[in-house]
């Protein structure tokens, strides 16, 4: 890894995200992997990263509009009711697992190449995963394949939450881009918050 690279890796910030996984199969994993790795990503899947998205934002408005506008919420909701019957007759959007907006979010540790979360679910080390994660700060989608790096014990009076840290492989160019610009505003932004207050305390 050069130094840039590591410089890029080397951002990391305290988000908070909605996060979906999948357990995958060796098999399915490593063929999913090396389609991405060759650059092979149909059109298609994009669309439905973006579609997940706007669901995802949509959810949230919608939520907001609960008690200051039902009337509102409602034609909304049925206008959305008709566009996802629309979109179940194009087959690639039959097995479209739905929005992220009724998963609590959770403070994770997010980098560009790697995420950190707590989960009760049981994982070991090496376990292949599909995630799909919102950033609830920037309302913005990404999905991508990982393995779990590591397993830690979590701050849990419980017991029974770990924290999983987890390497993303196969995140397309673009979307690891997009990552990296918002890890480098959100710590930017922190940097000068901090900066503000220090020049306050003098």
């Amino acid at each position: 890894m050069n130094e840039q690279a590591e410089k890029r890796s080397s951002f990391r910030i305290l988000e908070s995200v909605k996060l979906r996984f999948e357990v995958m199969s060796e098999l399915d994993y490593e063929d999913a992997l090396r389609t991405n790795n060759v650059g092979v990503q149909s059109s298609m899947s994009s669309l439905r990263a973006r579609v997940m998205d706007i669901d995802t934002r949509l959810d949230e408005v919608l939520f907001g509009l609960t008690r200051q506008a039902p009337s509102i919420k409602e034609a909304l909701e049925l206008i959305n009711q008709k566009l996802r019957i629309t979109m179940q007759a194009i087959p690639e959007f039959q097995h479209n697992p739905g929005s992220l907006a009724d998963i609590p979010s959770q403070e994770c540790e997010l980098s560009a190449d790697s995420i950190v979360f707590q989960s009760c679910e049981s994982l070991s080390v090496g376990t292949k995963l599909k995630l799909q994660f919102f950033l609830v700060s920037d309302n913005r989608f990404f999905e991508t394949l990982g393995y779990v790096h590591r397993i830690e014990d979590a701050d849990d009076p419980a017991g029974a939450a770990k924290r999983v840290i987890v390497v993303f492989e196969g995140m397309a160019t673009a979307e690891r881009e997009t990552l990296f610009q918002h890890l480098f505003s959100m710590q930017s932004e922190t940097l000068r918050l901090r900066r503000i207050s220090a020049e306050e305390g003098l």
